[in-house]
């Protein structure tokens, strides 16, 4: 994986109710070149530009951050060419600072990365089991939390402060696609199908399980291309049942080292406890977890969630209290979950989420890289 960032300084001369002043200092490379930027008179929205060069095509993923010298920007109300962006010149980003920040005044970096995917590490930690990648989606390293995503969305959303902000330019939706349709609706329209599920039962609660996602949906394909997929809920348990799980703090970062056994021991991943959404009420027993009614990331360094591609079979009916009113028909998705802690029980397992909860994902690969090229 490429990364290319490129930063621009400005000082904010007087808050955001006023005028401001800007100067910009920037600093060039490969792919990001030619920052400079405005704010628009008696406005408080902020113009950036950019050139996205690139010599092997496109498309890059563009995120824009403001980072201040004494205090937190909230810079999450962006428009135009970020998330998924070709090449080309002039380039073009509005920040709403008047929402954001508004009657604020610092020494501010802004910060354009663009991100291209290319060879990702994987490892095998069990005989004939899938080659699983070292890193989430969107990370560099394992130990980094990289992108979170809806169930069967493949735009990711990564975290500002708290709260999660899409990198296509618009907030988490409550009224994602695949949620609230039925097991039939789903396979109508070619959002599951019935690949990778195991031929005989594996006496599991999840027997049941209508499908998982068709590549399209699949947001390992669709942002690392051919090879890889996401995870279904047969390779989770095989992660659970074939490995050591060990919690380790890597480069500060809570989580779990999973590692082969026998003549896979050599052979290991880091899950970190990357943490993500919890957008409706669950009867967790784990006094951990507990639901949040917003699009906030909960319980980083402490929990872990991992999107597998498979569907639960299911809908509840959601009451407003007191009203007898229908809010709505939750519909869920299989996900790892764990808490990085050592108490003597078995804090990970594989667990039921709505699919409108954002989750980390950690794709596979069924054959080894040297035999996709």
């Amino acid at each position: 994986m490429t990364k290319s960032t490129t930063r621009a300084m400005r000082r904010v001369a007087a808050a955001f109710a006023a005028a401001v002043s800007i100067a910009w200092t920037c600093f060039g490379d490969d792919v990001v070149r030619n920052v400079w930027g405005k704010q628009r008179e008696e406005t408080k929205l902020v113009d950036t530009y950019y050139d996205l060069t690139s010599t092997d095509g496109g498309p890059y993923w563009v995120d824009v951050e403001f980072i201040g010298r004494t205090k937190d920007v909230t810079a999450v109300t962006f428009r135009g060419d970020v998330g998924l962006v070709e090449p080309g010149r002039d380039r073009h980003i509005v920040w709403n600072a008047g929402q954001d920040w508004d009657d604020q005044k610092d020494f501010v970096t802004v910060k354009i990365t663009a991100e291209k995917s290319g060879q990702h590490g994987s490892v095998q930690l069990w005989k004939g089991g899938p080659y699983w990648a070292t890193e989430n989606i969107g990370a560099k390293e394992p130990w980094e939390r990289g992108w979170y995503f809806q169930w069967g969305g493949t735009i990711p959303y990564t975290v500002r402060g708290s709260r999660f902000v899409s990198m296509g330019g618009e907030s988490p939706r409550a009224n994602w696609t695949p949620y609230g349709k039925s097991t039939a609706t789903l396979y109508k329209m070619r959002w599951i199908d019935g690949n990778n599920l195991p031929k005989t039962s594996i006496n599991t609660i999840y027997d049941a399980v209508p499908g998982n996602l068709t590549l399209i949906h699949d947001a390992a394909r669709c942002r690392w291309g051919e090879n890889w997929r996401m995870p279904t809920f047969i390779d989770y348990i095989g992660l659970i049942t074939n490995c050591e799980w060990t919690v380790t703090t890597t480069n500060g970062v809570n989580g779990y080292t999973v590692r082969g056994k026998g003549a896979y021991a050599s052979k290991s991943i880091f899950l970190p406890a990357a943490g993500g959404s919890l957008v409706e009420y669950v009867d967790y027993e784990d006094p951990y977890f507990h639901a949040d009614p917003g699009f906030e990331c909960k319980y980083y360094g402490v929990g872990g969630f991992y999107w597998t591609s498979s569907a639960v079979i299911g809908e509840i009916q959601y009451i407003i209290g007191g009203s007898g009113r229908k809010l709505f028909t939750a519909c869920w998705a299989i996900d790892l979950t764990f808490v990085a802690r050592e108490d003597g029980k078995r804090n990970y397992f594989e667990f039921q989420s709505s699919r409108l909860d954002l989750r980390n994902i950690r794709p596979v690969r069924d054959l080894p890289e040297e035999w996709t090229r």
